[in-house]
């Protein structure tokens, strides 16, 4: 028979990111927003291609060794990010997670081109991003606050960050 202790609360601290084993992939381009404007004068003009579009970052934290899902736990470091193709960390912040669960964060984001458009003539603009996933590896301190009271400290190397993000955003016009 095997007494468990029932953990009422959970902090990850202490995340040391292994970016040296970090990996990058399934990068693929993905339209991420597109419009029209047209000039309906007999000369070229200068118009503004307002676009919009949801920037949505997808993060999953979990471990392979000391596998709790569904437990909300308190972590408190930067994000892994990609940007132009190599992992950057994010500025360090503190937020609540369901260990093993995705979270999405979705951040409206609106844009004005300048484009030049010949007379009678209509531009499409696109915004072109790539995106792409990340798994880093990453070592943390435990600390477990158990229902007789009682807080448990570990030291944990399976820590597993996954995102999924775009970056590398480009403007495109084409005349149509």
């Amino acid at each position: 028979m095997e007494v468990v202790e029932l953990v009422i609360s959970r902090e990850i601290y202490n995340i040391n990111f292994h970016l040296s084993d970090a990996r990058v992939y399934n990068e693929k381009p993905l339209l991420v927003a597109t419009g029209t404007d047209e000039n309906l004068k007999d000369a070229a003009e200068k118009v503004s291609v307002k676009l919009s579009y949801e920037d949505t970052v997808t993060t999953t934290w979990k471990s392979s060794i000391s596998t709790k899902f569904g437990v909300k736990v308190t972590v408190e470091t930067g994000v892994p990010k990609i940007s132009e193709g190599e992992i950057e960390i994010s500025a360090e912040f503190q937020e609540e997670y369901e260990w093993g669960g995705s979270q999405q964060t979705k951040t409206h984001v609106e844009v004005t081109h300048d484009v030049t458009v010949p007379a009678w003539s209509k531009v499409r603009g696109s915004i072109i991003a790539t995106q792409a996933i990340c798994d880093v590896p990453f070592s943390y301190t435990q600390r477990d606050k158990l229902m007789n009271g009682r807080s448990v400290i570990s030291r944990l190397d399976d820590g597993i960050f996954t995102g999924v993000n775009c970056y590398n955003y480009q403007f495109l016009a084409e005349e149509i």
